[in-house]
């Protein structure tokens, strides 16, 4: 087990990043889970991916450490290194890396899981413990807005109504 989270461990590295809003509890978040998962490694179940099972214990931690705060999480972009290319990386990647910094870690961890780990939306939502259509909302909010951001500041003022129209469910607040 511990040469496969060695192996994982930049992909590993990279999901926490998204769930953390800083560098340092990025860490403190990556760190506490190897040393969860290398102690319970009997709670792995063969036959499960093994990604698929760090991604989730590393999930597991980060809600547990949100449930476990004095104080509310202030909303707002996650630090910027998180999210900058590393070395080899297309050039192309900063602009969407300070797209991601801007929307909310639900969304974040869901375009991670779906579009940069290739999961289905099914594995997304039994991955993180959260409805399918949970999943799919998360998802769509988030390509929604990176949609508006490639289109550029006057397209901002059609995503909440795009919203709407997916999701008239939804509590219809002022754009």
């Amino acid at each position: 087990m511990r040469t496969q989270l060695i192996e994982m461990l930049p992909r590993l590295r990279r999901f926490a990043g998204v769930l953390a809003n800083s560098a340092e509890e990025r860490e403190r978040l990556l760190s506490t889970a190897c040393d969860a998962m290398l102690e319970n490694a009997h709670r792995y179940q063969s036959g499960v991916q093994f990604d698929r099972w760090a991604f989730s214990e590393i999930h597991a931690m980060w809600l547990k450490g949100l449930a476990e705060r004095d104080e509310p999480i202030v909303p707002g972009p996650a630090e910027e290194r998180l999210f900058l290319p590393q070395a080899g990386e297309i050039d192309g990647d900063r602009e969407f890396a300070e797209f991601l910094r801007s929307l909310p870690a639900q969304q974040r961890v869901v375009l991670l899981l779906v579009y940069g780990e290739g999961l289905s939306y099914e594995d997304a939502a039994k991955l993180l413990a959260t409805p399918l259509e949970t999943i799919a909302r998360r998802a769509a909010r988030g390509l929604i807005a990176f949609s508006a951001h490639l289109e550029g500041p006057a397209a901002g003022t059609t995503h909440q109504a795009d919203v709407q129209q997916l999701y008239p469910e939804q509590k219809r607040v002022p754009a």
